[in-house]
């Protein structure tokens, strides 16, 4: 008689390669240091009227200033550019603020609404004044409105080249501010019956603001 052989299956689990496990690193919170520096110069000016209806800026020295101011000027007198434009590499102009504040009381008589408005590439001009009633960006100045009259010109990248790398929206060495084109120029809107006081009349006051964003330290 035969013997029976007993056969046992033995089953083997497959085995499955895992990847190892990672342990998360942390994430660095440090962010770098800004570099930059926003600053807001502002500079007071205030418009008058002569008896021969002529609209000018008014200078201390002289009385009888001229029909535009130029930007560099503006901000080359600032204490606060003073006080920086040493300590960076570049210079942002970032926007102009035009505030003006009427110094007439609403029963003056004879004044015409002045016309305001910034030119970002010229300087030194004084024939702009024919341009700005058909200009978009003109700023119209009520005697008899007890608010102030505002126009915020914002500069994107970009905005205006001008000579030695400077302009508007630019980034330029403030070394170079000198160079630096734009005006803002003023004119009445039409022919006035004159006030009757004989000399020059302030009309309005003026602030004038930049902001400017300072880059590049090199202290």
């Amino acid at each position: 008689m035969a013997k029976r052989i007993k056969i046992t299956t033995v089953k083997y689990k497959k085995r499955v390669n895992r990847p190892p496990l990672r342990v998360a690193r942390p994430i660095s919170t440090v962010e770098p240091a800004d570099t930059t520096l926003k600053i807001r110069t502002e500079s007071y000016e205030q418009l008058g009227v002569s008896t021969g209806g002529h609209t000018h800026f008014v200078k201390a020295s002289t009385l009888f200033g001229y029909n535009y101011v130029n930007v560099y000027d503006l901000i080359a007198n600032s204490p606060s550019y003073v006080k920086y434009k040493g300590l960076f590499g570049k210079m942002r102009i970032e926007s102009l603020k035009i505030l003006c504040y009427s110094v007439q009381s609403p029963s003056s008589d004879g004044l015409a609404t002045q016309l305001i408005a910034f030119f970002p590439n010229f300087v030194n001009s004084s024939t702009l004044v024919e341009t700005l009633p058909a200009n978009d960006d003109t700023l119209p100045l009520n005697y008899n409105s007890s608010r102030p009259h505002v126009r915020n010109y914002k500069f994107k990248k970009g905005y205006y080249f001008g000579p030695e790398g400077t302009g508007y929206g630019v980034d330029f060495d403030p070394g170079k501010i000198q160079y630096l084109p734009g005006q803002i120029s003023v004119v009445r809107a039409f022919s006035p019956q004159f006030p009757s006081q004989a000399g020059y009349n302030i009309i309005y006051n003026v602030i004038i603001r930049a902001m400017i964003t300072f880059s590049e330290p090199i202290w």
